[in-house]
C-alpha cells in the first residue's frame, strides 16, 4: 500500500485571462481497492477549458473545477496501485 503524496495542482479562484491560474499544494490519497494512482506527465487544455476559465462557457455554473482537466486528456505512468487491481475488473 502506498502513502499519500503531496503534489501541485492548478486552481482558478476568479474568472480572467491566463494570469488567474495559480499553483496550489494538494495531497493525493493512497489508491483504494482496484485503483491506480497515475503520475501525470502532460495534460492538454482545450478551447472549452479556456472559455471556462474566462467565464464564457455556455453550460458553466461557476468557477471551473480544474481537478478534472488532467483526468480527461493527459498522459502519465502508473505510480502505485492497490491490492485487488486485477480482480476488480
Amino acid at each position: 500500500m502506498s502513502e499519500p503524496i503531496k503534489h501541485g495542482r492548478i486552481v482558478v479562484r476568479r474568472f480572467g485571462d491566463v494570469g488567474v491560474l495559480r499553483q496550489a499544494d494538494a495531497v493525493s490519497s493512497a489508491p483504494g481497492r482496484g485503483q491506480v494512482r497515475i503520475r501525470v506527465l502532460a495534460a492538454a487544455v482545450g478551447y472549452t477549458d479556456v472559455m471556462a476559465r474566462k467565464g464564457e462557457y455556455i453550460f458553466q455554473r461557476g468557477l471551473p473545477d480544474t481537478s478534472s482537466w488532467a483526468r480527461w486528456s493527459s498522459r502519465g505512468a502508473p505510480q502505485c496501485w492497490a491490492r485487488g487491481l486485477l480482480t476488480a475488473f
